[in-house]
């Protein structure tokens, strides 16, 4: 289950040259759920198996869970989500943590392609002219 709460406070200055904070409004999720992974008390983004899981893992864990694609949270789809917070990678409603990413190619193993192309330009007869 998972509980919505927001506060408006007004800040305080914390020191003699501190000027004076306008308002603040914060919105904060708190669920009474264990984590679905490791069954600790804990949300499944702090959880360390989850951060640690690949991406598919990660992405599993989700589905299989009924879990929000934007929060990580029970009890609602990304579409409805009450979170104002989007993927730091590319802005949009998914959680950073299930961002897809292409895997990014070696650059320092050549390919098949140019493996071949290498033995094949040591094999050939130089000709001299």
């Amino acid at each position: 289950m998972m509980n919505l709460s927001t506060s408006s406070k007004a800040l305080q200055p914390e020191g003699p040259r501190s000027s004076p904070l306008k308002n603040a409004r914060h919105t904060y999720f708190t669920t009474n759920s264990m984590c679905p992974l490791c069954k600790k008390p804990h949300q499944v983004h702090k959880c360390k198996e989850f951060r640690e899981a690949t991406y598919q893992q990660r992405l599993d864990t989700v589905k299989h869970n009924d879990l929000c694609f934007n929060c990580l949270n029970t009890g609602h789809v990304a579409n409805s989500c009450p979170s104002n917070h989007k993927c730091r990678r590319c802005g949009k409603g998914h959680h950073t943590l299930i961002h897809y990413q292409e895997p990014r190619l070696q650059l320092d193993q050549p390919s098949d392609i140019q493996q071949r192309i290498m033995t094949h330009h040591r094999h050939q007869p130089k000709t001299i002219l």
